[in-house]
């Protein structure tokens, strides 16, 4: 498929959304125990996280707003961004091509903010322990699409080769976000566990991908998913501050962050 980049991303998805809609409602109408109309609902009513660690909370709070990974190291550039981009092209190593090859497709690409979809658990806690839930107009009010797995691993290869005949065959919007799941996990071993579900549309092995063109305001975010044991040890290291005791810097970073994360205003805190 010949493509003149850049695209807009919510246009691209919304044109393939119909027919996405079409393949997910045949499979739907084969399936004699509803079990995939069910799933479609399940993962339809998902909504987008991202993780992050402590550094990139304190990032997002100096900015007062989710930003790309670019904007990122420019802002710890102290704003030279010459300087922001070269760290974060070192950052990116072998990864750096392929992104740049995916992001150049889309109008303003150099701002995609990467999600998951999430149907209730911790998100894809590889890239952090801190998960934030932002609400679901963002993705209507921002320029989003949904694709069937991490674009970048999906679509490029170590050549620094873009397969963007199957981009434009997956890409949805993100009212077609059960849909995709549908198409994608139909198959699972687990897809007849409804308990599983959660798991299936998303963990560190696997899940769809949300793609939104920053920035976001704090205010999109309305909840902060964190596991039980690392509110503990961060309990843990309020309390060595609050009593005078030596903190290591890695440890005051994640004070820091968890400070900052309880200012936000809106923010409901779930512990798992």
């Amino acid at each position: 498929m010949k493509l003149t980049p850049p695209l807009k991303i919510t246009v691209a998805g919304a044109r393939n959304s119909s027919r996405i809609s079409s393949i997910a409602q045949g499979l739907i109408d084969a399936d004699g125990t509803n079990t995939l109309r069910i799933f479609r609902d399940f993962a339809d009513n998902g909504c987008a996280t991202t993780n992050i660690d402590c550094a990139k909370v304190l990032d997002f709070d100096d900015s007062g707003a989710i930003i790309s990974g670019r904007e990122i190291d420019i802002h710890r550039a102290g704003g030279d961004r010459k300087a922001g981009l070269h760290n974060f092209k070192t950052r990116q190593g072998d990864w750096y091509i392929r992104r740049e090859k995916f992001e150049s497709l889309w109008e303003d690409g150099d701002r995609i903010i990467y999600f998951a979809l999430n149907c209730g658990g911790p998100g894809t806690e590889a890239y952090g322990p801190i998960c934030l839930r932002i609400t679901k107009g963002s993705l209507d009010t921002n320029p989003s699409a949904v694709f069937p797995s991490d674009s970048l691993q999906r679509y490029t290869n170590d050549l620094n080769e873009i397969d963007t005949d199957r981009i434009m065959g997956e890409i949805g919007c993100s009212s077609s976000k059960g849909n995709v799941a549908l198409i994608e996990y139909q198959t699972h071993s687990s897809i007849l566990d409804q308990e599983r579900w959660s798991g299936i549309v998303c963990s560190d092995e696997r899940y769809l991908e949300i793609t939104v063109i920053g920035p976001l305001s704090l205010d999109n975010i309305v909840e902060l998913r964190i596991r039980s044991e690392y509110a503990e040890e961060i309990d843990k290291l309020i309390d060595k501050e609050i009593a005078g005791e030596k903190i290591e810097p890695y440890e005051r970073t994640q004070v820091l962050a968890i400070s900052a994360l309880r200012a936000w205003t809106n923010v409901e805190i779930t512990v798992l």
